[in-house]
């Protein structure tokens, strides 16, 4: 039993056939991947004699370099100003006074205490912050 062309012709049209070789699919193009760019073709600077002619070679040239960033110098830096020192109470004045007066006695080798030194710190600072009384002169 033959079959008829009909049938034939139907099971061929549900078959997809190729594109014909000379028609191209466009080239996928990617967004978001940043491409090189080719490399630029530089022509000799000094041609060859004519008598010997070399193949011709093209060179890939480099970018150019990015210029330098100039920095304009810094300004000169200022020295930071001291907090005022917090006034010394009388008796840490006292303190530091009769610990140099302790060290100053300890180092001639003479006799003493802390106590005695203590009260000796006291005397000279109360003196100092006195105000001299004025003299007369005749």
């Amino acid at each position: 039993m033959a079959k008829t062309p009909t049938k034939v012709a139907a099971k061929t049209a549900s078959i997809p056939t190729p594109a014909p070789a000379s028609v191209k699919a466009p080239a996928k193009r990617v967004t978001g991947v940043k491409q090189p760019a080719p490399p630029l073709p530089v022509k000799p600077t000094s041609k060859a004699p004519a008598s010997k002619k070399k193949p011709a070679v093209a060179a890939v040239v480099q970018p150019p370099a990015p210029e330098p960033v100039v920095r304009k110098a810094a300004a000169p830096r200022r020295k930071p100003i001291a907090a005022p020192a917090a006034p010394i109470s009388f008796q840490e004045e006292v303190a530091l006074r009769a610990y140099y007066l302790g060290e100053a006695r300890r180092a001639k080798g003479l006799p003493g205490d802390e106590h005695h030194d203590w009260i000796e710190a006291e005397r000279q600072i109360q003196s100092e912050a006195q105000p001299k009384a004025k003299t007369r002169n005749r």
